[in-house]
């Protein structure tokens, strides 16, 4: 695991190609390092350029992690027009939330792996409070749940999970799908 530092590292390796912004699961506890540089060798060897976001994990809370995930992606989209947000568990919840908000900074689609989606229903109770601390209302549960954010904006998804997951529950993706149904955004999807 990394030491609780932010830290982005970027990887441009094609000036024209979009740039994949990565990050990590680890439910705001930890970051998982098998989650960052492995993923970010094998996109880069696909042609793509990366960033990985090693955000700030537990006692850091209250929303910083998507503070940090803005302040990349604003900087990244001054030089990229395509950006794709991809995460892992706790790191898919960050990509969500910050691929469905308002301003998404050019980016272009979201790839959510194994995410925490919802902080109301089957929850991944660390990777909430972890997040949330000490501002676990109601209110933000719901704010700060992906599928209740998703909207006939936001970007084309894929996203994938296993069906015997130990650690998020594979109905958050049940309920990203259908969210994503509802609105008729484009995705795919995987259920292992």
């Amino acid at each position: 695991t990394k030491e609780n530092v932010f830290e982005v590292i970027v990887n441009e390796v094609y000036k024209t190609k979009p740039m994949i912004v990565i990050f990590p699961g680890g439910g705001y506890h930890h970051l998982s390092t098998r989650e960052s540089v492995p993923v970010s060798n094998k996109f880069i060897s696909l042609g793509y350029n990366t960033t990985i976001v090693y955000y700030s994990v537990a006692p850091f809370a209250n929303f910083i992690q998507l503070d940090q995930a803005n302040m990349v992606l604003k900087e990244l989209s001054k030089t990229y027009k395509d950006i794709i947000v991809m995460g892992f568990s706790a790191g898919g919840h960050l990509a969500g939330i910050s691929a469905t908000q308002d301003n998404v900074y050019n980016v272009k689609a979201m790839i959510l792996c194994y995410p925490v989606v919802s902080f109301l229903n089957h929850t991944h109770e660390g990777t909430l409070t972890n997040f949330l601390s000490g501002n676990n209302t109601e209110e933000n549960k719901y704010k700060f749940s992906i599928d209740k954010r998703i909207n006939n904006n936001t970007v084309p998804c894929f996203v994938w999970t296993t069906k015997t997951d130990a650690s998020v529950p594979y109905e958050n993706t049940l309920m990203l799908i259908e969210a994503l149904k509802q609105h008729n955004v484009f995705h795919r999807y995987h259920i292992y």
